[in-house]
């Protein structure tokens, strides 16, 4: 944004309650918009993957068979995609079960760091 369009801007605590609902009628119908044209792009591309190709297969077993083809050919990107899409993707986060009684530990291990203890 240019400094003359910052200038320009008003805080919504400075604007009228009627103002401020109608922003919000305009923002929720873009977004409205938006979500349909999103739903219109997975529905055609839906559609393309269930078409008929020349050899009576669909564009999307087709395409299964070229991953499957890439793979074997040692294409790694192309197994990690098929892998994370088959639902086999391993998980980003750690799960832990702390009880109190750890916790206790963690915190006189801490602060015994804290202390110099632990160097000893």
């Amino acid at each position: 944004m240019t400094e003359k369009q910052l200038q320009n801007l008003v805080q919504n605590d400075k604007r009228t309650p009627n103002e401020r609902r109608e922003i919000a009628k305009k923002a929720g119908k873009a977004s409205g918009e938006s979500r349909r044209k999103k739903k219109t792009l997975k529905e055609q591309l839906l559609l393309i993957l269930e078409t008929k190709q020349s050899n009576g297969k669909t564009v999307q077993e087709n395409w299964a068979v070229a991953l499957g083809q890439k793979i074997l050919k040692g294409d790694v990107q192309a197994s990690i995609f098929v892998r994370d899409t088959i639902g086999e993707k391993p998980v980003d986060k750690v799960e832990a079960n702390v009880t109190s009684e750890s916790q206790e530990l963690l915190k006189e291990y801490l602060e015994q760091a804290k202390g110099g203890k632990l160097r000893e």
